[in-house]
């Protein structure tokens, strides 16, 4: 069994391994950012910026960690995302 996986992405590490990670990895972050992409189309605004693909990638690689809190995310965008906002 795989430590500290669950459901699906626990039984993809066990059959596949780190290929199996990766290939959760790259399918929950590819449907984050459709759906993101699809807000956006949907709303007519720019949804889709830079920082939201490795956003992406932290939130579902490292689910648990301090870094991935939503506190922080929140945050860091915010104070990253003033000055274009005062333009």
């Amino acid at each position: 069994m795989a430590e500290g996986y669950h459901g699906v992405h626990e039984k993809l590490v066990d059959r596949f391994g780190t290929k199996g990670d990766a290939f959760y990895t790259f399918v929950t972050c590819l449907f984050a950012l459709a759906v993101s992409g699809l807000a956006a189309y949907v709303f007519k605004q720019p949804l889709l910026f830079p920082s939201l693909g490795p956003t992406a990638l932290l939130f579902f690689e490292q689910p648990l960690a301090k870094l991935s809190s939503p506190r922080n995310t929140l945050i860091g965008h915010s104070w990253l995302s003033w000055p274009a906002l005062c333009l």
